[in-house]
């Protein structure tokens, strides 16, 4: 009889059926209905035992299956280290593929299926089942196979302090090693050691269910080094790891530029990405296979701008930990090219008895504990995420809709007092972003959570603030759609402009959303609820142009805004 020990895991993307959009797929496998009946006809076996790096590909082959059934599943469970069997009625598969595809023969009871795997630093094990999600009984489980290298250097991402010599750089390995980053302007000559800070955060940290328990996966040891002394818009290559343990590839990244109205900045933004697979592996719902698209095409105009703006809503982990690293492995060349600036979204943050604004489990219990420990935003405090910061010839604020922003709040005074404080003089275009969008055409008036009672708040709190200090374009996102406003004021559109434009953007890979009103309102200009995309952005002192791209390279939307004598 196989023994059940408690292992780590989480699922993948998602296809076919769909339920509510914000529900996490792998909520649908009942842990607690989980049984073991071990068939000895069948066999699983894996094209191989060992893999070299992260990002390489198995085939799991599959025989012997009697009377096999369109609910038969391979899943991926990924274990601790001193773990050596499934504990299926504790936990989630990291992957899954049902059994009733093209490549198997269901007369025969056999197949295969290729995985794309990312190193999770622990032993990976597949299991087939039957029964589906709803009462799965594990009838086969393979041999063990793990990474040659747990502690391979991974995940390196980018983003800026409020200096612009400094840069700061985090990534992952399992141990805490010692861990270093070399950087110089010359390719493969570095001439710039720095060692790296290292920390972590446990199940113990979550909130909730499922971060808590069965969503649980050990992130490692995340590592922190602020590069120093960088000269202003030059290129640097680096590479991240140690000594004992190996090096990461060398990437390379563009300093920020020295601020001030004359500089051109270029910037990409978007919300609402997640991640999507690789392989053919298949979930309840492909709630962000777009995602992909949008990588790549990101990927794509790296060369030709300087900064990213996430708006939120970054990996739709949920609480199920696994999915944090599959969204890293997505985006790596990304991430590790242009410093990316975010602010947390519902999927981040919400969690009951947390201290996020809105007390529902968005977060699957996460309550912003990965969101914090993996992006070092220049903020006031921890809890507190909230920023501003200069790049070029714009100053950005990115405020957190998660948490209390009302006029008595410790946010609303922080932003209030950053805002009056920004100079003009020195970056003409302020820009302001945050999660939910303070207008949006949605039909959705659900208290007190839905996108018009937050709209509401936000017009009645914040929007004072961006029309007294004359914030030109605010992004948002959460809403899966694009939508861009006119210049408006409580509502109303404001002839010649002078008040800020409002930009929704979340349709960078989530599922989109059809919940608009049969007439939109007067202040919608622009809305495309059917395609996924991107939105970059151009700025001198006096002009700056902003486009939103689909997925397949249309340049659906266009404007050009113009600094006011």
């Amino acid at each position: 009889m196989l023994s059940l020990i408690q292992l780590v895991v989480f699922l993948i993307t998602l296809t076919s059926v769909c339920c509510h959009y914000e529900v996490n797929p792998l909520r649908s496998f009942k842990h607690e209905r989980a049984t073991v009946n071990l068939e000895p006809s069948i066999g699983l076996t894996l094209s191989h035992h060992a893999l070299n790096r992260s990002g390489d590909w198995l085939t799991v082959y599959w025989s012997g299956v009697d009377k096999p059934s369109s609910l038969d599943w391979v899943g991926l469970w990924v274990l601790p280290d001193n773990a050596t069997d499934i504990n299926s009625k504790t936990q989630a598969p990291v992957k899954y593929q049902y059994c009733n595809v093209s490549n198997t023969h269901m007369d025969w009871g056999f197949g295969k299926f290729k995985f794309y795997l990312v190193n999770m630093r622990g032993v990976n094990r597949f299991g087939f089942f039957r029964g589906g999600f709803d009462k799965p009984t594990m009838a086969a489980v393979s041999k063990p196979i793990s990474f040659k290298n747990p502690n391979e250097p991974l995940h390196g991402h980018l983003a800026l302090t409020n200096d612009i010599t400094e840069m700061v750089l985090m990534w992952v390995t399992r141990d805490a090693t010692a861990p270093q980053v070399k950087w110089g302007t010359t390719s493969k000559q570095y001439t710039v050691m720095k060692n790296a800070v290292s920390s972590t955060y446990k199940a113990t940290d979550m909130c909730a269910s499922p971060a808590r328990d069965y969503g649980w996966l050990d992130p490692g040891m995340i590592h922190k080094v602020t590069l120093e002394k960088l000269e202003p818009q030059t290129k640097y290559f680096y590479i991240f790891g140690d000594a004992a343990y190996g090096w990461s590839e060398e990437y390379s990244f563009t300093s920020a530029p020295e601020t001030g109205p004359n500089v051109i900045t270029r910037v990409l933004a978007f919300g609402d990405m997640g991640h999507g697979e690789k392989d053919d592996t298949r979930q309840v719902r492909k709630l962000e296979q777009p995602s992909l698209d949008t990588t790549r095409n990101l990927i794509s105009e790296m060369g030709a701008h300087d900064l990213i703006i996430d708006v939120g809503d970054i990996s739709y982990a949920d609480g199920y930990e696994p999915i944090w690293d599959e969204y890293f492995d997505q985006v790596k060349t990304l991430l590790a090219g242009l410093p990316c600036m975010v602010n947390p979204g519902n999927h981040e943050s919400d969690s009951p008895n947390s201290d996020a604004y809105w007390q529902e489990n968005d977060s699957g219990g996460e309550c912003n504990v990965p969101y914090v420990n993996r992006f070092a935003m220049p903020t006031p405090g921890p809890q507190q995420p909230w920023y501003g910061f200069d790049f070029g010839c714009i100053h950005v604020v990115m405020m957190s809709t998660e948490h209390n922003f009302t006029s008595t709040s410790p946010q609303h005074t922080y932003l209030l007092d950053h805002l009056k404080r920004v100079d003009r003089t020195k970056t003409p275009w302020l820009i302001f972003a945050g999660h939910r969008p303070m207008y949006i055409d949605s039909s959705n008036e659900t208290e007190p959570s839905g996108q018009i009672p937050v709209s509401k708040l936000l017009i009645q709190h914040i929007e004072p603030l961006l029309v007294t200090y004359k914030v030109d374009i605010a992004f948002w996102g959460h809403h899966h759609t694009y939508q861009r406003m006119c210049s408006v004021v409580n509502g109303v559109c404001q002839e010649g402009g002078g008040a800020p434009v409002h930009v929704v953007m979340g349709m960078a890979g989530r599922a989109l959303l059809h919940d608009l009103r049969p007439t939109p309102p007067s202040f919608v200009e622009v809305l495309d609820e059917l395609h996924w995309g991107y939105t970059r952005f151009e700025a001198n002192a006096t002009t700056l142009v902003f486009e939103y791209i689909h997925n397949d390279g249309t340049l659906f939307d266009h404007i050009i805004l113009n600094k006011m004598n």
